[in-house]
């Protein structure tokens, strides 16, 4: 195996992982390469996140996003690899030390589960809405599902199906109002709709962005690369939230918990949000879509 850090890394693909490794290896001093077929990073965010996070990675850390550009080739080369891909009509290569490829992992269902006679596919095990299989002893909770679970999701199965197994009154899982996270600096932190998720539902929204700039704590901070934005719909409840910040994943907890008791973007605006902290900008955001 690698003993040291390599000097050059080539990522395919723009999921979270990616760009959470992009920067950490960034901070390392690799020189690296993060290709993305979409038109932008981040595909599965808001616009604003990935062209956001694409000016920042490539301005503080010098790492090339390499937006619509299909690989096309992977050579071994001496002791790196050469990587060839296409930008529109354009063919081009580079030299690396190393490939990263942060694809989604699948279910590790290789638990000998026929022997308990539990029904499984190559996408996951089988569960009902108490995350109980087939066999009704059993209970499975997490990336055996099938789904891509972040930590905090299997955490909270994990506990409902244990508390399924134990006593009568079996709850079901939360699906709605999961924050959904990555750990780059800024944080980003998104929950409920998306605005991408609202146009597919041909639903009308009103929205607010507010850039981090327009808060205080920027300029204590002396820092104000991010935004909150948040959607409501036309009775001006709100339907989601985006933040990207340097806590973005402290932050969108407070939107997460107005989405879950069906609140107004003006509940939360007529709630004072403490002077110098960075949620001043989802009060911000609020106050704009209650105007609105």
């Amino acid at each position: 195996g690698r003993s040291r850090v390599p000097r050059s890394l080539f990522i395919i693909g723009s999921d979270t992982s990616a760009v959470e490794y992009a920067q950490m290896f960034a901070i390392f001093g690799t020189k690296v390469y993060l290709a993305e077929r979409a038109g932008r990073l981040l595909p599965g965010e808001d616009r604003e996140v990935g062209e956001l996070i694409e000016k920042h990675l490539h301005t503080t850390k010098g790492i090339s996003c390499l937006t619509q550009a299909q690989v096309t080739g992977v050579e071994k080369k001496g002791l790196g690899v050469r990587v060839s891909y296409r930008r529109g009509n354009a063919s081009k290569s580079v030299q690396v030390d190393e490939i990263l490829f942060t694809d989604e992992r699948g279910p590790q269902t290789d638990l000998g589960l026929e022997n308990a006679r539990v029904d499984y596919t190559p996408a996951g095990i089988d569960v009902d809405e108490f995350l109980r299989t087939n066999a009704k002893h059993i209970y499975a909770a997490g990336s055996v599902l099938g789904e891509h679970s972040p930590t905090h999701v299997a955490i909270m199965q994990g506990r409902l199906a244990a508390h399924n197994m134990f006593t009568r009154a079996s709850r079901m899982p939360e699906t709605h109002n999961i924050p959904r996270i990555a750990y780059t600096f800024p944080g980003i932190a998104s929950v409920g709709l998306s605005e991408d998720d609202c146009i597919k539902r041909d639903l009308a929204i009103n929205q607010a962005v507010v850039p981090l700039a327009q808060v205080p704590r920027s300029n204590t901070s002396d820092f104000s690369a991010g935004f909150v934005k948040l959607i409501a719909d036309k009775k001006g409840q709100l339907v989601g939230a985006t933040i990207v910040a340097p806590h973005a994943a402290e932050m969108i907890h407070e939107v997460a918990l107005a989405l879950h008791h069906q609140m107004s973007a003006r509940d939360i605006a007529s709630m004072p949000h403490a002077f110098l902290s960075w949620s001043e900008a989802i009060r911000s955001a609020a106050a704009r879509l209650s105007a609105s």
